[in-house]
């Protein structure tokens, strides 16, 4: 968690100001969850212009008086902040930081510059520490005083009696500095040409509970810009560590002039090996060719620092063949870049228009936001939080809902079959797999080897043998290699606020070639299918739609009102929890059987389901092996 607080001196008019840009890249490079920014000198922008430009989830303003003070307090998803009282100096509030369950109390200051209002401003800020014993309290701001006479550097001597008087203020409420990290002072009159004055105005103070709650607390003062305040961050636990990246093919790679030697040459070396192994080599030499291009951001900067250099000369001396040629790169690294950010967002109504990167990288951020599990409550109701404990409560879970009560004894698939469809009974050709692929999204997600439908589309010219050669395998022999249906669990919340395991969707991610036998299977059950369904069954009946059901389901109610009706009866709708999971094996298999389908179909239908295990993401990291 991180906490980030700054004088900014003005907003600079609105929030397209370079001061306001520079805050915008303050709170997406520190990832501060709770923003304080104060004498913003602005009392026109709304806590809704906050909430939609910074891309947080809400916020609180005090609205300046003329072109005096001005506070702005902002917050994102990963806490909770409760607003319990405001004034022109002050912002106090309870949060909650979902990540541990932990509450404190915040007290963000902007102290009076004049010092007429200091004693109640302190008095207030001690009634509320006092009020909210039991929780630890955080105090950050500009608090417009020093605590010592070191903490003021150039012309005219500290009042003493001024700090004295801040001092027993700020003991009275229980808090303490914090220390810091980086330069000594945070405000400077910036008169440089004559006699500077520096000052410690700014800073963060916490109570014992603080300290014990937290007790590697970091505070650092950021560089000073667009500002006579340095901006302050506020990190409670600075340990945290970011989950290992895994591979996921970018789309964009596929527009490098280069990828297809790269892939091709890969693929070619791993002949004679099993796929999922040729796969494995493939993935790793292209994360080796990634790394040594340029990030995207810098490819853009560096045409652009060209494109400058070009354009400077005298305009009977513009190289206007190479401008062309650098505007063109430019329009090409933009594409890519929108193309990354799109495929991340999960948009996929949008597929047309102008690239619109920053909306795409701000779905992104909110789709992280969204999906991120900072706590739990397990079945005991306790709530937990350390991310291996998570982890565990997922894991038991899908391990007791995928186990069988009776596990299936050996199965005899050596009997015929009375359907005849020549279809059915058919080996996929190259011509069918590739009209399946072109039937799957090319965005989806990747299973957890990492390349997705766009790959096997791109790469099918001289990948499509090997493919085929898979498919033909398995249909001739039954098996299915086991790595190849490794498969990942996506936890997605069903609501806003998801606090039990229950209240995540989990949605399997399986590789491509999985699906593409999978489709296959069920291209051929496709036609028969109808035929076993009773009619009353309308859901995923090519032909049939489940609102008739639901219009059904109106009449039979609207009936029961009728005054025609004399019968006595009831509606009862019957819920089956997980029905798709907890389905037998054993009654897959005798259900084919019983329906005409050859031993050898009922057997790629069996290793298909019976060779698949799991493993359950949580906020980006795979655990256990169900």
């Amino acid at each position: 968690m991180s906490l980030l607080s700054w004088n900014c001196r003005g907003s600079g008019g609105s929030l397209r100001s370079r001061k306001m840009q520079h805050l915008a890249r303050l709170m997406s490079s520190t990832h501060s969850q709770v923003t304080f920014i104060s004498e913003t000198r602005n009392s026109r922008i709304t806590a809704n212009d906050l909430t939609d430009h910074f891309h947080v989830s809400d916020s609180f303003v005090v609205p300046a008086i003329g072109l005096s003070g001005g506070l702005w307090l902002m917050w994102n998803d990963d806490v909770d902040v409760d607003i319990i009282s405001s004034s022109h100096y002050y912002v106090l509030a309870c949060v909650v930081q979902k990540s541990r369950v932990h509450s404190f109390n915040l007290v963000c200051v902007y102290g009076d510059p004049h010092h007429r209002q200091t004693d109640s401003i302190w008095n207030d800020v001690s009634s509320f520490v006092v009020q909210n014993q039991g929780r630890p309290t955080l105090c950050m701001g500009d608090l417009n005083n020093i605590m010592h006479p070191n903490k003021k550097w150039g012309p005219g001597p500290p009042c003493l009696s001024q700090i004295n008087n801040f001092c027993a203020l700020i003991k009275k409420c229980g808090l303490m500095d914090l220390g810091y990290s980086g330069p000594a002072y945070t405000w400077t009159n910036k008169r440089f040409t004559t006699n500077p004055t520096f000052e410690r105005l700014d800073r963060c103070l916490g109570d014992a509970e603080w300290c014990q709650a937290f007790p590697y607390t970091a505070v650092y003062h950021l560089p000073m810009l667009y500002s006579d305040h340095t901006p302050i961050l506020v990190t409670p636990d600075p340990s945290y560590s970011k989950p290992k990246r895994k591979f996921k093919f970018q789309n964009w790679w596929l527009s490098e002039t280069d990828f297809h030697e790269v892939a091709i040459q890969a693929w070619t070396e791993a002949a004679g090996k099993p796929f999922h192994q040729r796969t494995k080599v493939l993935t790793t030499s292209l994360k080796k060719w990634v790394k040594k291009k340029k990030p995207l951001n810098q490819q853009l900067s560096e045409i652009e620092c060209q494109l400058s250099f070009v354009q400077q000369s005298p305009p009977h001396l513009i190289d206007h063949t190479k401008e062309a040629i650098l505007i063109r790169e430019h329009n090409l690294t933009l594409d890519k870049i929108t193309e990354h950010y799109r495929q991340l967002s999960k948009k996929h109504w949008a597929t047309e228009g102008d690239r619109n990167t920053k909306f795409f990288q701000q779905a992104c951020t909110r789709r992280r936001q969204k999906n991120r599990i900072l706590s739990i409550r397990n079945n005991s109701g306790l709530v937990i939080s350390n991310p291996q404990d998570i982890a565990l409560e997922f894991t038991n879970y899908f391990t007791n809902l995928f186990t069988s009560s009776v596990p299936m004894q050996d199965y005899n698939f050596d009997y015929e079959g009375t359907i005849t469809n020549e279809f059915v009974n058919s080996t996929p050709s190259v011509d069918e797999c590739l009209q399946i692929l072109k039937s799957m999204k090319l965005n989806a997600a990747p299973g957890p080897d990492g390349l997705n439908v766009a790959f096997y589309r791109a790469a099918w010219p001289w990948i499509k043998m090997d493919v085929h050669k898979l498919v033909a395998d398995f249909y001739l022999s039954g098996n299915f290699p086991r790595p190849l249906n490794a498969t990942e669990i996506i936890l997605i919340p069903k609501k806003t606020h998801a606090s039990q395991v229950t209240d995540y969707r989990p949605i399997s991610l399986t590789n491509v070639v999985y699906r593409l036998i999978a489709k296959s299977l069920a291209n051929r059950l496709k036609e028969e299918l109808p035929n076993y369904i009773h009619q009353s069954q309308h859901a995923f009946i090519q032909g049939r739609r489940i609102i008739d059901n639901i219009i059904i389901a109106q009449e039979i109610v609207h009936s029961f009102n009728l005054k025609a009706f004399k019968e006595q009866a009831f509606l009862l709708k019957i819920d089956l929890a997980k029905a798709f999971d907890r389905i037998e094996w054993s009654f897959v298999l005798n259900a084919l059987r019983r329906r005409g389908y050859h031993g050898h179909f009922t057997k790629l239908v069996h290793a298909c389901i019976s060779t698949a295990y799991f493993s359950v993401n949580v906020n980006g990291e795979s655990y256990g092996n169900i």
